[in-house]
């Protein structure tokens, strides 16, 4: 030790008893030295085999002893600097503490960073790994959502009759085909619990639920079922229902995909359901998707203006579960989107058929 080691007051706890004894801490180069009086011999330490605590303001430091006991000591710069000259350096991180401006960078950068995996990172992560989840597999999650979905009482069993039901398959299915699409794997029927259910959704894997509202809605136009179809076939086609799903469950989505548990996965649909929305792009991918194949079909894009101004006028702009008439962009430009696709047909057409000079 040094002639002059630095010396504290402090209280030891032997280990054996609650009751703390009080006691001269000396700290020297390498060693520290606790003298709990006459009655008892010194106990040196090396200071490298010591676990001491970071230091806490306005609390005592706390240094645990190889022997089990512990040694509460003021806490203060004198200490600190005893500390550091018996060998004992303090973890970064109370560095960073003892520096406000470090600190605040440090925190800023940590919020940037979370905030870049959330808004960025996750996403991009969610699309890439939709991209690569096999077909199977996504049918597979699609039917046990359809599953879920149907006992967590927001869809009913449809009301119409068999005959109604295939003679629509049948027209929607003529339909898929002049368009060009791949036909749907699955068409289900449902109607909702409660609310408006003027609707189609997608499910992963090339499921397409139908709502009864949406028929009634539609009426006699055929052709504006024939572009909400394209539009959810749109869906299906990017994928975007897997995507949304993977963003919204993260991790564990993935996780469970790739283990096989798709019930897993499936069982957050329900709570999921009434939260996810497509993105602006999503929605007009979907759409253009819905036009190119409508054009296909030799149907005129306007049935798609059809619907949206229907949505907008009838519903103030507003469907049932889950609301991709109704969310960005709005069904006012979107219905401009799709009657400008229209008249361009048009216009084509006329040029095409003008006497030529």
């Amino acid at each position: 030790m040094l002639a002059n080691p630095a010396s504290f007051s402090g209280r030891w706890f032997d280990g054996r008893s609650a009751a703390p004894q009080p006691v001269r801490v000396s700290i020297g180069r390498h060693e520290l030295v606790i003298d709990a009086g006459a009655e008892r011999p010194l106990q040196a330490h090396r200071v490298a085999a010591l676990r001491i605590a970071e230091p806490l303001e306005h609390a005592p430091r706390l240094i645990d002893l190889p022997d089990g006991g512990m040694l509460e000591t003021e806490e203060g710069p004198a200490l600190v600097a005893a500390l550091r000259g018996a060998g004992h350096r303090e973890a970064r991180a109370v560095h960073w503490q003892g520096a406000w401006p470090a600190s605040l960078v440090a925190l800023v950068l940590l919020v940037a960073g979370a905030a870049w995996i959330y808004l960025v990172g996750l996403p991009r992560v969610a699309d890439w790994a939709a991209s690569k989840i096999p077909v199977e597999w996504e049918q597979r999650l699609g039917d046990q959502s359809l599953k879920v979905l149907d006992g967590s009482g927001l869809f009913l069993k449809t009301a119409l009759l068999p005959e109604e039901r295939v003679a629509l398959e049948a027209r929607l299915a003529a339909f898929e085909k002049a368009a060009g699409l791949v036909p749907t794997r699955r068409l289900e029927f449902r109607t909702v619990a409660s609310g408006d259910g003027t609707n189609a959704f997608s499910l992963p894997g090339g499921t397409i639920v139908l709502l009864d509202d949406l028929v009634d809605f539609a009426g006699k136009d055929t052709e504006m079922l024939f572009a909400v179809m394209a539009h959810e076939a749109g869906h299906q086609a990017r994928r975007h229902m897997t995507r949304s799903l993977l963003r919204g469950l993260g991790g564990a989505a993935l996780a469970g995909l790739l283990w096989g548990d798709y019930s897993s996965v499936a069982s957050h649909t329900a709570i999921l359901f009434g939260q996810l929305s497509y993105s602006r792009d999503d929605e007009r991918e979907a759409d253009d998707f819905a036009i190119a194949a409508l054009r296909r079909a030799g149907v005129s894009p306007a049935a798609l203006a059809r619907f949206f101004n229907k949505v907008r006028t009838t519903k103030g702009g507003r469907t049932g579960p889950p609301t991709w008439a109704s969310t960005h962009p709005d069904s006012g430009e979107r219905a401009q989107r799709a009657i400008a696709a229209a008249e361009a047909d048009d216009a084509a057409r006329e040029a095409a058929s003008a006497p030529s000079r």
